[in-house]
């Protein structure tokens, strides 16, 4: 059983590494999913809850929670999207087909502005972010291919 761990370790590791790095020249940030840390801890205490009887054990659940924790942060890097979740999260903005922006104002009086990312016929991307609308615009524009336009919806 300790090799199946170890075998874990080095792919959770690794991947972790490959996060780490496309977050590090992540620059555009959105807003970070809550729902992510909640996993994390329920699935941490699920896993401990069996007992601890090996070293790569530890290593597993300690690399697992914490790749779990990593996933929830997303924005843009110059050259990628940087999605919520574990698998399928950096994506070439080059494979973008559209881009949909929604502003609104909530409670506390700031602006969000949600962003569907499509890609293709089936395949949405939807971001949260803290900025105005302009701004991220402003940002997003030079990044995506001159085919992608960018429509912008209004609640009302």
């Amino acid at each position: 059983m300790t090799l199946f761990y170890l075998i874990f370790d080095i792919g959770l590791l690794a991947l972790g590494g490959y996060y780490l790095f496309w977050l590090s020249r992540m620059d555009i940030h959105a807003r970070y999913s809550g729902f992510q840390l909640v996993i994390a801890v329920l699935v941490g205490l699920w896993l401990l809850a069996g007992g601890i009887d090996d070293i790569a054990y530890v290593i597993f659940v300690a690399a697992f929670v914490t790749l779990t924790v990593l996933t929830g942060t997303s924005g843009s890097t110059p050259t990628r999207l940087i999605s919520v979740g574990v698998f399928g999260r950096v994506i070439p903005l080059s494979r973008m087909t559209a881009v949909t922006l929604t502003p609104f104002s909530v409670a506390n009086g700031r602006t969000v502005v949600i962003a569907l990312f499509a890609m293709g016929d089936r395949r949405l991307v939807r971001l949260s972010f803290a900025s105005d609308l302009q701004t991220l615009i402003a940002q997003l524009q030079p990044r995506l291919p001159q085919q992608v336009p960018i429509t912008v919806e209004h609640l009302e």
